[in-house]
């Protein structure tokens, strides 16, 4: 920012009489942008999407930028599989498909980290990337010899991406995001926790 103040100088000098021109002089002031506080953010969440829900926790560090860790999880496992087969239940092109007992084995994860922006007191942004896999195995009936066969058409697994949204009230946050694995399969969270400390003048 820049001040113009008028600077008066005298040229001349009477006995009554003094004639005064004036100069500018420019004067500039730094503006600076206030240092935000430190603020560290620890939740629980829950994600919905196709295998069932998953829950995580997520962590993020910042000031007016900062740095965000999500993982989730559903705690299953498909365990270990005979073979694949494709969406509808067939294997290997064949015109017939094996009988199916009905069971499915579930795994889900997701692992992503980014970067977190505050735009005002209690919002910040948040995007990211990572990992994940999402795993189904279908069951086959004892006739066909049991076991399970994982499901390809519904198993996915690649880059994941995490856009949000975090809202802080006090000691209390809360999140939403979407969060999707190689842009095929896709789930929302949601996140409840707090801010672990926050600056003593900080309302």
């Amino acid at each position: 920012m820049k001040l113009t103040l008028p600077k008066p100088i005298v040229t001349e000098r009477h006995d009554t009489i003094v004639q005064v021109r004036t100069v500018v002089d420019t004067v500039t002031v730094a503006k600076t942008r206030p240092r935000l506080p430190l603020s560290l953010y620890a939740l629980a969440t829950v994600s919905a999407h196709d295998n069932g829900p998953s829950y995580g926790v997520f962590f993020a560090m910042m000031r007016r930028h900062g740095f965000f860790v999500h993982a989730s999880t559903d705690f299953g496992s498909i365990g270990t599989t005979r073979g694949s087969c494709s969406k509808d239940g067939s294997i290997g092109g064949a015109a017939e498909k094996p009988y199916y007992s009905g069971n499915t084995a579930k795994s889900h994860y997701t692992v992503t980290a980014g970067a977190v922006h505050r735009l005002t007191r209690n919002l910040s942004l948040f995007e990211g990337i990572g990992y994940g896999r999402s795993a189904v195995a279908w069951q086959l009936a004892e006739s066909e010899g049991g076991g399970y066969m994982q499901n390809n058409g519904l198993t996915h697994k690649g880059v994941a991406g995490e856009a949000g949204a975090l809202l802080s009230f006090g000691r209390i946050a809360v999140s939403a995001s979407a969060v999707t694995i190689a842009g095929k399969q896709w789930q929302g969270s949601l996140g409840v926790g707090i801010k672990l400390w926050r600056d003593k003048n900080e309302k």
